[in-house]
C-alpha cells in the first residue's frame, strides 16, 4: 500500500492541473457577464473593456492602429466630432453618400 501522504499529495496536484485546465470552460457558462469579468483578472487588466482591447490589439494589429488613429482624429478634434455627426444624419436622411469635410489639428 502507498503511503498515505504521498497519495493525498499526488491527488492534490491532479486536482489544481484539473481545475486550471477546466475553468475557462466552466466561466463560459457563468451568468451576467462573469465570464468577461474572470477574463479581465487573468488578463491583469483593470475591467472587461481593457481586456477586450488587449485582445483585439493582438488578435489584429494593423485594425486596432488604424482604430486608435480613428478614435484620435474624432475625439482630439470636437469640429471634426461635430462635422461627421452631421455628415451621418445627411446620409441618413438623403440614403446617398455625401462629401464631408474635417479639419485634423497637429498631434490628433
Amino acid at each position: 500500500m502507498p503511503p498515505l501522504r504521498g497519495l493525498v499529495s499526488h491527488r492534490r496536484i491532479q486536482f489544481l492541473a484539473l481545475g486550471l485546465a477546466g475553468s475557462p470552460f466552466l466561466a463560459s457558462y457563468l451568468p451576467f457577464g462573469w465570464d468577461g469579468t474572470v477574463t479581465s483578472i487573468v488578463m491583469d487588466q483593470p475591467d472587461r473593456w481593457d481586456a477586450g482591447a488587449a485582445l483585439m490589439k493582438v488578435a489584429n494589429p494593423e485594425a486596432w492602429d488604424t482604430l486608435a488613429a480613428d478614435r484620435r482624429l474624432i475625439t482630439g478634434n470636437k469640429a471634426s466630432a461635430k462635422a461627421v455627426s452631421q455628415c451621418q444624419t445627411q446620409v441618413a436622411a438623403t440614403h446617398k453618400p455625401q462629401l464631408c469635410q474635417i479639419t485634423g489639428q497637429p498631434g490628433a
